[in-house]
């Protein structure tokens, strides 16, 4: 589906803070309170708006640090007793982990998106990890960001 001009600001704005009113966005947009439903509408039924979320205060939560783990994932050694099947279970139980995915189109394989109260909590969770998944990965790099309001002012230019 094609994305057209009107639909793109109606984006944009919902990226922002999608709990204001229709007039609001209208306002902020140029449309009409009415247009700007319709397009919500049309973008829920088609598949582009998937759901509203709520983007916590991480910081406010007791969460100071954000990491990135970017790393090679090497299947080889997955007949050692050790699964992929394992590898994600573990993902999904392990506290701190907000978000974990293969990627494509790099030397890396998978990225894990994790919170920690401070550096020591952030250590020990890369320490286990490590531990526990030292036999399967590989060039691992990690990117640390603060969850302050700064870097939750993202820039929607893309759409």
């Amino acid at each position: 589906m094609p994305i057209k001009k009107n639909e793109i600001k109606v984006l944009r704005a919902l990226c922002k803070d999608a709990r204001r009113t229709l007039e609001d966005i209208g306002n902020e947009t140029g449309l009409t309170g009415p247009g700007v439903g319709k397009i919500i509408d049309r973008l829920e039924h088609s598949g582009v708006i998937t759901s509203y979320i709520a983007l916590p205060a991480l910081e406010k939560i007791g969460f100071n640090l954000i990491s990135i783990l970017l790393f090679r994932y090497d299947h080889a050694q997955d007949d050692a007793g050790k699964s992929l099947s394992q590898f994600n279970d573990y993902l999904k139980k392990t506290k701190g982990i907000i978000f974990a995915t293969p990627v494509e189109g790099s030397s890396y394989t998978h990225m894990i998106v994790s919170a920690h109260a401070d550096f020591s909590r952030m250590e020990e969770f890369l320490r286990d990890f490590r531990t526990k998944w030292d036999d399967r990965i590989r060039d691992d790099t990690l990117v640390l960001l603060s969850p302050n309001k700064a870097t939750r002012n993202l820039n929607f230019e893309v759409f």
